[in-house]
Parts: structure tokens; C-alpha cells; sequence
């Protein structure tokens, strides 16, 4: 899998299904959703435009897999388990 950085994107469809995606690949299914097409290719799959839930930035989506997980992110940015007294990377 590609890293994750803030030029991915996700798109969200039903049935929980994620699908990374770039730049230019976002403004193209952006723009053919505006145009009305009812099928869009992406990345070899034939999606139907009514199963896209959203369009966000993967590190949006990262950051939100990782609260549900029982993480926190400190003033620091690192990333620790809820039940730690605090962050290990910041009082070293």
C-alpha cells in the first residue's frame, strides 16, 4: 500500500469500502460525478456514482481509525494507547 500522506485521498463507498486515491484521480471522479455519469472507473473497478459516500484526505480517515482504536495523539503528534498515563515519546 502506498503511504499515507496529505495528497491521498479516500473514497468512501457503501458497504464500508475505501478506496486510496490521489490527486488527479479525485479531480477526475469529481468532475465526471458533476457531469452526471451514472459508472466511473476507478482503479479497474466499475463503481456506480450512487455508491460514493465522500471524498476525504486519508490522513482524515487514519487519524480517525486510529481514535477508534483507543488511541490519543499528544500535543506532540505521536500517537499512544487511551489507558497510558501519558505519552512515552514526550518524557523521554
Amino acid at each position: 500500500m502506498n503511504e499515507i500522506s496529505k495528497d491521498n485521498f479516500v473514497l468512501a463507498l457503501r458497504g464500508g469500502v475505501n478506496l486510496y486515491i490521489n490527486e488527479e484521480e479525485k479531480s477526475t471522479i469529481e468532475s465526471l460525478i458533476n457531469s452526471g455519469q451514472k459508472l466511473i472507473k476507478v482503479k479497474g473497478k466499475l463503481i456506480m456514482s450512487e455508491a460514493i459516500l465522500y471524498i476525504v484526505s486519508a490522513v482524515d480517515v487514519e487519524e480517525a481509525m486510529m481514535i477508534r482504536r483507543g488511541y490519543v495523539k499528544c500535543e506532540s503528534g505521536h500517537w499512544y494507547q487511551r489507558n497510558l498515563p501519558k505519552c512515552d515519546k514526550c518524557y523521554l
